[in-house]
């Protein structure tokens, strides 16, 4: 029991991060890698044994194909043995040339021919005997000293078998010089006793290119060697195997790289049972595999690994922030210090640790809560109390003298009215309607429609001042006044034009107002005939108009601030003057931030 408390004393010492990494390193990395271990010695004896079983099918395949073309060769042999007719035709005695080409002819030239033309592994077909009334020629030979002291012949003697197969190197015709390998199936005709005056013997030659073919196919796994009964290399699919021109090399005198691995397989057939098929396989290759499959292990074990640590860091990252939070305000707690203390405004989850912060939070709440019912409830009563009687002068002092001017300007017009200035009491309903308009200031943002309205009753008054000598249009798209915009945007440029570009000139004064839109952009022009601006002056307008604590040029900074804060950096404002022509002012809004519904703001 003494020793179970002080193992869990020892591990509540521990701080909480290094308890994290402890749990990671004990019980996710070495696992992990322990995992990636066993796993990847798995993976490499499956890729071995796959790859072996890949070849061994490989061998198995060019194997039997092979093994299928000798057998069907000792199969045609066979079948030639049994023609009792052609044991009639080799044993019979010609008395003249004619005599033997007229049997030829009618009876012999196609009795071989038919079964070359059925089977194409089969090279040749030829018939030995001893018959001298036999003339040598197509596939029908008289056994002459030549022929006798050929290597295959030899054996004919030499083995105690009606037929067995030989490989050797021949001519590829009695005179030529170029040597070749060849692989025959020899079988006597003896079949039947009463014909066993002459010698008779068959030799079937097999078409070594097809057995070259067969091997060359399997060559993408494994060079492939033919041996024999004597342990001779009678083909391959690497000639540095096949020995010089006019021997054969024997197996037991190659020398193998090592990294080269050998697998055989013998013949079924029981002539052929002592020949082999041995597979030169190339280490490399298996090798490759192993080390692709180890380098997919060796990725998988990284990801595993980073996903693992990113996960511990995590979850460290999100304890051992919110127990440090809260250890810091709780130290604030401990040392009285409760004029900072405050809620901990953090992501709190909903684990234990944020069951802890929540309950702080209450707990820091509750605590500021009395601390102001003590300490600060009467002073802020006495400050909100000032606050709202300030307010409610300011109120009335801001309304005092807007309702005066609209009151007065109402009486003006009873009185000219009664008097019959018609024109007069137009203007001063124009100015009652602009005034209204700018005592009931609620909302920042109104129609297009109804900022041209209100551009234009102040263009009213203008032209009442200057009479015909002033002259303003609206050059409006109707498909797009319903749109909403800042108030007073287009009214203010307006009032700029008329007092600092139009009263100074003599002669006509003209405003013009173009509202249209592009595809990116909603485009307000306004533009005069006034004196224009001068480029320094001009250059003034525009950098104090950008800067933030600009006093000066009120009206289009206030325009250009109010863009900004709208629309973002895409909404432009831009002027152009020239000195004695005029100036112009264009405002440019993205029409993706316009739109009928827009939210108004309370100003």
């Amino acid at each position: 029991m003494h020793i179970h408390k002080k193992v869990f004393g020892m591990v509540n010492n521990i701080p909480l991060n290094k308890k994290f990494f402890l749990i990671y390193v004990l019980c996710v990395l070495i696992p992990i890698l322990i995992t990636n271990v066993f796993f990847l010695n798995s993976v490499r004896t499956y890729v071995e044994e796959r790859e072996n079983e890949n070849l061994r099918i490989s061998l198995n395949r060019a194997s039997n194909e092979i093994e299928d073309i000798l057998r069907a060769g000792m199969d045609i042999s066979q079948t030639v043995s049994m023609d009792q007719s052609l044991y009639e035709l080799l044993n019979n005695k010609y008395e003249s040339d004619p005599e033997y080409y007229l049997s030829f002819y009618h009876y012999m030239r196609d009795r071989v021919d038919l079964y070359m033309l059925v089977n194409r592994d089969i090279e040749n077909i030829a018939i030995y005997t001893s018959n001298p009334t036999i003339i040598s020629g197509r596939n029908y030979f008289y056994i002459d000293e030549d022929i006798k002291d050929t290597e295959w012949y030899k054996k004919i003697d030499e083995i105690n078998q009606d037929m067995f197969v030989y490989s050797y190197k021949h001519p590829t015709t009695p005179n030529s010089t170029r040597i070749v390998s060849a692989i025959s199936i020899l079988k006597k005709l003896n079949t039947y006793s009463v014909y066993s005056e002459n010698k008779n013997v068959i030799r079937l030659n097999i078409n070594i290119n097809s057995i070259y073919n067969i091997m060359s196919r399997e060559k993408d796994y494994m060079d492939l060697i033919l041996i024999d009964n004597l342990g001779r290399i009678i083909c391959s699919t690497d000639k540095k195997y096949e020995g010089n021109a006019t021997s054969f090399l024997n197996f037991d005198e190659i020398t193998l790289d090592k990294n080269k691995k050998l697998m055989s397989r013998s013949f079924e057939k029981h002539l052929i049972s002592d020949w082999e098929i041995i597979g030169v396989i190339d280490t490399k290759i298996l090798n490759k595999e192993i080390n692709s499959a180890r380098g997919y292990i060796f990725i998988l074990m990284i990801i595993t690994t980073l996903v693992s640590s990113l996960l511990v860091i995590i979850l460290l990252r999100s304890y051992n922030y919110r127990v440090m939070s809260l250890s810091k305000h709780m130290q604030k707690v401990k040392e009285r210090d409760f004029d900072t203390i405050e809620a901990i405004e953090i992501n709190e989850g909903k684990d234990e640790i944020g069951d802890l912060i929540r309950s702080f939070n209450i707990m820091a709440s509750k605590i500021n809560s009395l601390i102001n019912d003590v300490y600060k409830l009467s002073l802020q009563k006495k400050d909100l109390e000032l606050e709202r009687v300030k307010a409610e002068l300011n109120f009335l002092q801001s309304q005092m003298n807007p309702h005066f001017l609209f009151n007065t300007l109402n009486a003006i017009m009873v009185v000219c009215a009664k008097n019959n200035y018609t024109e007069a009491v137009e203007i001063i309903k124009y100015l009652s309607k602009v005034l209204r308009r700018l005592l009931s200031w609620k909302e920042d943002m109104i129609s297009i429609k109804e900022e041209i309205e209100f551009t234009e009753m102040y263009l009213k008054i203008e032209k009442f001042r200057f009479g015909e000598q002033f002259e303003y249009e609206f050059f409006v798209d109707e498909n797009i006044v319903d749109y909403k915009i800042p108030k007073m945007s287009i009214q203010t440029i307006v009032e700029n034009a008329c007092k600092h570009g139009l009263r100074a000139i003599k002669g006509k004064r003209k405003v013009s107002v173009e509202v249209s839109v592009t595809t990116k952009y909603l485009t307000i022009s306004v533009k005069d005939n006034g004196q224009g601006i001068k480029d320094d002056k001009l250059n003034d307008i525009v950098d104090n108009m950008k800067k933030d604590n600009s006093t000066n040029n009120i009206g289009i900074t206030n325009v250009y601030r109010r863009l900004k804060l709208n629309y973002g950096e895409e909404a432009k404002l831009k002027i152009n003057s020239i000195l004695q022509e005029g100036t112009e002012v264009t405002l440019s809004i993205p029409i993706s931030k316009l739109s009928k519904e827009e939210v108004n703001m309370n100003v």
